[in-house]
């Protein structure tokens, strides 16, 4: 089996999405799964891919997560046949998912926040308030993985072990995750400098920090020992050693809870607060504020202030971390995305080939069948002089685009009609009765969508239904489209629906 990854890291973003995807890339390939990176981001970013093994390219010339994007992600998961693709971003939204559908492999998104629908086969928040938030997807198939059962950690984490407790705080570790863009690092070795207490503190530089020097002047004028740590590549031994961390509310402090070592946290982005909080409320960490406070840092020293004399609170701290956090997340979650393949060979295979002449009274039968005349908007039954005239017209016209749905074996099931004008275009679908209820008509507008999309530079898809036509109306929302609202079409209301390319 092949794994596509697409993940984006820099010193904005940081380090755990990319973290997160090695960490699974590894645990697939204990199982002896292939997988390759599609990267954007800082130069940094595709080093640490390669230093791991795996095959690596960059995004070329295009915004993450836009039109372009799409474009080389699809074509890097053609050329390597794959039959997965995992995202790994908050960023890249419903339609970058929808354009990956309607092919042989299957979507995985890995997410720490619930921003819009996901349309995808898995949908992964392994964050210890997840299974709270309110996940939904277009798609009927979509399995949500949510939880701290679905925690992805680095294979250092997999396994358990015991740790040193000792009654006094004597190494303090400082870890802000792999990047450090609101500069709280040296904020913090200035705090812990006039603290009371005889520890040591250790500081992991991460590969994206972009404020070493200032970092190790703070070192250099603390009156205790300060130790600077530069990307150091296994770090589940420095969180053995150490008697408390402080650190970012991200990935890192799943991993500190795993090996049982204290920490006090600072929230450097909205979307740790929730995992933050449930994390205190289980006993395994204590709050340091958010990034945004004053610049001495006066919650995180009221959080240090109480916890580094209290042994009982750490040791109760270490005691709690490994009944939160057992360390199987990225084993669990590479064994769901390794079942994908089985999954999508259950699905009826679907192709599109353009219409032809021949064709005409194939359409004919379709567009006539008693129960796709009753979801027309004018519902008489069409004559075939009226139908074969339609029919040639439609073909010659630059503005339609006509396509015969095709299952297995050649079985021509379907057809499914694109009319253009300008950005946007109109899609109608229609599968024979004989054929109903085996996934053809929402595989086909997927196809039909990415399809034109690329080929004709569309932007907006709109399906217009009857308020009464309750399988249509699922079908439209299972391939990614949206109610908009209602609109008057020939004397009736009908429900429009649309499907917005790109971001």
């Amino acid at each position: 089996m092949k794994v596509l990854f697409r993940v984006h890291a820099d010193a904005q973003v940081g380090l755990g999405h990319l973290q997160r995807c090695l960490s699974l890339a590894l645990a697939l390939r204990q199982s002896g799964e292939d997988s390759h990176f599609l990267v954007s981001g800082a130069p940094k970013a595709l080093e640490r891919v390669r230093e791991f093994g795996f095959q690596a390219v960059a995004l070329e010339n295009a915004a993450p997560w836009g039109r372009e994007d799409q474009r080389q992600i699809q074509a890097a998961a053609k050329s390597r046949q794959v039959q997965a693709v995992v995202v790994d971003s908050d960023e890249e939204g419903q339609g970058y998912l929808s354009s990956l559908l309607g092919e042989d492999w299957g979507v995985c998104a890995i997410e720490d926040a619930n921003p819009h629908p996901f349309p995808c086969h898995l949908v992964v928040n392994g964050d210890a308030h997840a299974a709270s938030l309110a996940y939904r997807s277009p798609l009927a198939e979509t399995r949500f993985l949510l939880g701290m059962d679905y925690c992805i950690l680095r294979p250092e984490f997999w396994e358990g072990s015991s740790r040193r407790r000792g009654p006094a705080v004597e190494k303090v570790l400082v870890m802000m995750g792999g990047a450090d863009p609101r500069g709280l690092t040296p904020r913090v070795i200035r705090l812990l400098d006039g603290l009371p207490g005889r520890f040591e503190v250790q500081v992991c530089v991460g590969p994206f920090f972009q404020n070493t020097s200032e970092i190790r002047q703070a070192a250099d004028f603390a009156e205790r020992r300060v130790e600077c740590l530069q990307s150091p590549t296994r770090v589940r031994d420095l969180f053995m050693r150490a008697d408390l961390a402080v650190t970012g509310a991200g990935q890192t402090l799943y991993e500190l809870a795993r090996v049982g070592c204290p920490a006090v946290a600072v929230c450097v982005a909205s979307n740790q607060e929730g995992q933050l909080a449930h994390l205190v409320k289980a006993g395994c960490a204590r709050s340091g504020g958010s990034a945004g406070q004053p610049e001495d840092l006066p919650e995180l020293r009221q959080a240090l202030l109480a916890v580094l004399p209290d042994g009982e609170a750490r040791l109760a701290m270490s005691e709690a971390g490994p009944r939160l956090v057992d360390g199987q997340g990225a084993l669990r979650v590479a064994r769901e995305i390794a079942s994908l393949p089985r999954e999508m060979s259950r699905r009826a295979p679907t192709s599109l080939r353009p219409a032809k002449e021949e064709d005409c009274r194939l359409f004919w039968l379709w567009r006539n069948e008693p129960e796709t005349r009753k979801a027309s908007f004018r519902e008489e039954a069409i004559p075939y002089e009226n139908h074969e005239k339609w029919f040639r017209q439609r073909l010659a016209s630059p503005d339609t685009r006509l396509f015969v749905v095709v299952g297995p074996g050649g079985l021509e099931v379907g057809y499914l009609r694109f009319d253009l004008e300008g950005p946007s275009a109109q899609v109608s679908v229609s599968v024979d009765p004989s054929q109903r209820g085996r996934g053809y008509a929402a595989a086909a507008v997927r196809q039909g969508i990415q399809r034109i999309l690329s080929e004709e530079g569309i932007r907006r898809v709109v399906a217009l239904i009857k308020p009464d036509n309750a399988r249509s109306l699922r079908l439209f929302e299972r391939a990614g489209f949206r109610e908009e609202g209602k609109r008057r079409v020939q004397g009736s209301f009908a429900v429009e629906m649309s499907y917005q390319g790109g971001n």
